[in-house]
């Protein structure tokens, strides 16, 4: 993992994180869609491949602790060309593949 990396994106992160605290904490999330955080795109220009690789498991090492300490065993997170955080019963539903956290 590229530290510096991090160190130069730990804003963004945090503000990713405030966002998907504050869409669970206000129920703004669904059963039938994944919320996306940090997708390859938006960091595409500024960042290799593997940099935002890098910036996006910050992100789901941060939002997995949340997840755990305060909603254990409702959300799954996964990625791909962004991070996914989405309820279990949408990705059974929808996904169901076997690459995932669960949180």
């Amino acid at each position: 993992m590229n530290a510096n990396v991090i160190c130069m994106y730990e804003y963004y992160i945090e503000d990713e994180l405030d966002y998907l605290k504050s869409i669970i904490e206000n129920n703004k999330y669904s059963d039938e869609k994944a919320i996306n955080f940090i997708s390859n795109y938006s960091l595409q220009d500024e960042l290799s491949g593997n940099d935002i690789a890098d910036v996006q498991q910050e992100f789901m090492n941060k939002a997995q602790v949340y997840l755990k300490n305060n909603y254990k065993g409702k959300f799954i997170m996964y990625c791909d060309w962004c991070v996914h955080v989405c309820t279990v019963e949408f990705y059974k539903k929808y996904i169901n593949r076997n690459v995932y956290i669960q949180c």
